[in-house]
């Protein structure tokens, strides 16, 4: 019988399932190396290790997933595998149902032979909480729930450092939805996991310890997290244990997010994950955080006809996103001939991310030039193909996102980095199809504050595909390797992820699939009914635009932004101050309200430079007046600062100082530059050293709101 008809024939009607049985229990795994264990957090990622490496019965990867999900409608050319438009969490309400009701393993089985390990993030479904307390009366042999439960206790619980097993119901914030989830769990009677507890048998809540989001002196500092998002349900039957495994994007909280989902089928994967999970609950139960977990080699499962996925964990040491960066790299050094790249991301801010595309430079101080140290990916196709879609939220020029970087805008990180990242360069956007995710607010919450937890409908997804070709087994072929997961491409290996990386021909039904659903979304979400997705260089202008005049992103139009940013480019300055005061002038949600003869002072100085003798030679490009105004969209003390290195980027060359100190005096942000903007290795062309401060407070900040 094919393996397809095999798998048919154990469909569940409530959900799609696939039982997995193993030839060895869980207890009896070996590894080929120690766990390695650290004694003290390192500053940096460790270099990835190298992978177990173990051989599936199946054919293909592709048979490896049986079903994959996406919140997308539309109509999948993949119907006996794709399942879209989907509510995330009603799918996992429908998976915890199936197991309760015995449509997963089959009825009559025993409850104490059954067991949920479940990792999320975040969790706050009440239906999910219901069902936890229906599987604890019902008499399950273990129930194991990870999350982190720094979302939920008070900043005075944190600072207090009181254990996770000591936590009152006063250590929780009030109003919280994830606070009544957990406390009503264990009012049914779970328990927070503590040293000694037999964790082979009960029902126990795990989390990293908690963490102020303060230090001693009040500042605001990044924490780590527990992000991850997966369920493996086990049956203990005689055989050995048969698991099913799901993975997935999307948080158990609210769904007005994109998000994507795995029924993963192979039993060597889904044992790894249990295993991983069973790691988590031992380390968390005694106190320890992520970067003291024992961590044990990713493991690569290779299939028969050459095919493979590799299963990476970060373990607060390891940043498995460096295995694309070293695939986009090996394409910039022609080791492999790259195709397409396909990129579904949420918080992308990765520099070395940025560095792979169009190449390395260092400053050097004794010529005053930008040298390349090493080529980039569109240095060696001289036709680029690149769909990007990316969240909303990360595109201001102002922050550590990079997707305004595919439309060839300036980055301008926050201190203390300061660094000025240059936006991709105009001819190699010519086949880059760069959009942004700006989804309206649509969750219900009120919006007061324009820097508070967003509650606009957001791209939540974590998944890239290069297309390239390379060596299978029958000798080189058109491939497609896919990297998905919880990770996000940002390097944040201090955190607990997990990231897949499958590698299969690009014919496949998972290639062809998640390249479909990306093109599904730029499609469905572009037509005037949502209007979501957004041309790149319109919805970063939209967003400065928004920032200018003290507006939340979705109160404007895409076709005012469009309109003005049209005007700019085709040098129509008499119209653009009118258009903006209109704007400004608009109702907005926001608390703080932009005096308008401040919107309209600025823009018209906006307008004096870009009419001015100046641009005799220089002529302002879209990203150039974008990048302009968002130096006037800046906090107060960052203004001059930003505005100086826009200036520079403009009139890099002979005579730039020259032409700064006019344009500084048009602009009124006159004034001597800050030492350190004040030479040209700070405003780089994408350089060496990638810039990664301990406390990225803006990140955090953005980050850890959006995940709420």
């Amino acid at each position: 019988m094919k393996m397809r008809e095999k798998l048919r024939n154990l469909l569940g009607p409530l959900t799609l399932v696939v039982t997995l049985t193993l030839a060895l229990s869980i207890s009896q795994v070996s590894f080929a190396k120690d766990p390695v264990v650290l004694n003290q957090r390192p500053n940096k990622s460790l270099v990835w290790p190298k992978a177990d490496h173990v051989n599936s019965a199946l054919d293909s990867v592709d048979q490896a997933f049986s079903i994959m999900e996406t919140t997308v409608p539309y109509d999948s050319n993949f119907p006996d595998r794709v399942r879209t438009g989907v509510n995330t969490n009603d799918e996992e309400v429908k998976r915890l149902e199936a197991l309760l009701d015995g449509k997963i393993f089959g009825e009559g089985i025993d409850p104490q032979l059954l067991a949920i390990n479940t990792n999320s993030y975040g969790i706050a479904d009440p239906r999910l909480a219901e069902l936890y307390i229906r599987a604890t009366k019902m008499g399950l042999r273990e129930i194991h729930l990870t999350v982190d439960l720094n979302r939920c206790i008070t900043e005075d619980a944190k600072k207090r450092k009181v254990k996770i097993w000591d936590l009152q119901e006063s250590d929780f914030i009030p109003g919280n939805t994830m606070s009544k989830f957990i406390l009503d769990l264990k009012n049914a009677g779970m328990k927070f996991a503590k040293p000694g507890d037999d964790l082979g048998r009960g029902y126990y809540i795990y989390s990293i310890p908690g963490a102020a989001d303060t230090d001693e002196k009040g500042r605001d500092v990044m924490t780590d997290i527990m992000h991850l998002k997966s369920d493996q349900y086990v049956y203990y039957s005689k055989e050995g244990p048969k698991i099913f495994s799901s993975l997935r994007t999307y948080n158990l909280t609210e769904t007005n997010r994109e998000n994507r989902g795995w029924i993963d089928s192979d039993p060597l994967a889904a044992e790894y994950h249990l295993q991983k999970s069973k790691d988590f609950q031992k380390a968390f139960s005694e106190g320890l955080e992520i970067w003291q977990i024992p961590s044990r080699p990713p493991r690569q499962i290779n299939y028969k006809d050459g095919t493979y996925q590799e299963i990476g964990y970060t373990d607060g040491k390891y940043n498995p996103g460096d295995r694309l960066i070293t695939l986009l790299k090996g394409v910039a050094k022609k080791v492999i001939n790259y195709i397409h790249f396909v990129m579904s991301a949420f918080a992308a801010t990765d520099r070395d991310f940025i560095d792979a595309f169009e190449g390395t430079y260092k400053f050097n101080k004794e010529t005053g030039r930008r040298e390349k140290t090493e080529p980039g990916i569109l240095e060696v196709n001289p036709t680029p193909s690149i769909l990007a879609v990316t969240e909303g939220k990360f595109s201001s020029t102002n922050d550590w996102g990079i997707p305004a970087y595919f439309s060839g805008f300036d980055l301008h990180r926050p201190r203390p980095s300061g660094v000025v990242i240059w936006g991709m360069k105009k001819p190699n956007r010519k086949n880059v199809r760069a959009f942004i995710f700006q989804g309206p607010n649509d969750s219900g919450h009120e919006r007061t504050d324009a820097n508070g937890p967003p509650t606009q409908h957001i791209l939540h997804d974590k998944t890239s595909m290069l297309f390239y070709e390379g060596a299978l087994n029958a000798g080189i072929e058109k491939l497609a390797a896919i990297f998905t997961g919880s990770l996000n491409p940002s390097n944040h290996f201090g955190n607990l992820e997990m990231q897949l990386e499958i590698v299969t021909r690009a014919s496949s039904w998972i290639a062809q699939a998640i390249n479909e659903s990306v093109e599904q979304m730029v499609r469905v979400y572009s037509e005037p009914e949502h209007h979501w997705v957004v041309d790149g260089p319109v919805a970063v202008f939209r967003d400065t635009l928004a920032r200018f005049i003290d507006h939340f992103v979705e109160e404007i139009r895409v076709e005012d932004a469009t309109e003005i940013f049209k005007l700019f480019e085709s040098n129509q300055y008499d119209l653009v101050v009118e258009k903006i005061v209109a704007l400004a002038k608009t109702s907005t949600a926001s608390r703080k309200k932009l005096d308008i003869e401040v919107v309209k002072k600025r823009a018209t100085a906006l307008v004096t430079l870009a009419k001015s003798e100046l641009f005799d030679k220089f002529k302002l490009t879209g990203p150039q007046i974008e990048s302009l105004l968002s130096s006037y969209a800046a906090n107060p003390e960052e203004v001059h600062v930003q505005m100086n290195a826009s200036l520079k980027r403009i009139f890099w060359g002979q005579g730039a100082n020259e032409s700064i100190q006019k344009a500084s005096k048009i602009l009124e942000v006159d004034g001597p530059v800050p030492t350190h903007h004040a030479n040209a290795e700070n405003i780089q062309d994408h350089a060496t050293q990638s810039v990664r401060p301990a406390k990225l407070i803006q990140f955090r900040n953005c980050l850890q709101a959006m995940e709420l």
